[in-house]
């Protein structure tokens, strides 16, 4: 297996381990948590209106998700963080708006980065997503050795 292909399988795996293997309350959400060495992003969850719809876009909501934290990876990166952000989903899947809820420069630059993104499912009609990520701490930089 080649070293590309495996973040992927990795982040398949994660998610799919975290289904739901019965039918849940969808005002709790449906939520995925990463452990993928090096990332900031441990994973979040999603609340969908109308409901129902929350299983159907984990994947790919996980991936999308994971390359916006990657575009913000140096943004407020010293502290752990949960950022809201709302998107609004065409029944392509395509973000036609991402807002965040509250002001931190990491909401706003996943915000524009979402913005950007297009989820690759297709939808029973328009959805607005709720979402919730859980970033981590970027770790201190290692000090250089004396010259």
């Amino acid at each position: 297996m080649t070293r590309a292909l495996l973040p992927s399988l990795v982040l398949f795996l994660a998610v799919s381990a975290c289904r739901p293997s019965g039918r849940t309350s969808h005002a709790a959400g449906v939520g995925w948590k990463l452990d993928l060495p090096g990332e900031r992003l441990q994973g979040g969850k999603v609340v969908t209106e109308p409901g129902g719809r929350e299983e159907i876009l984990l994947p790919a909501l996980a991936q999308a998700t994971r390359t916006w934290a990657q575009a913000c990876a140096q943004t407020d990166a010293g502290k752990d963080q949960l950022v809201k952000l709302t998107l609004g989903l065409s029944p392509n899947g395509a973000v036609s708006k991402a807002d965040p809820a509250g002001t931190s420069g990491l909401a706003k630059c996943l915000a524009q980065a979402a913005q950007r993104q297009l989820v690759p499912v297709t939808l029973p009609g328009d959805t607005v997503a709720h979402v919730q990520l859980a970033f981590a701490a970027a770790p201190a930089p290692a000090n250089e050795p004396p010259n």
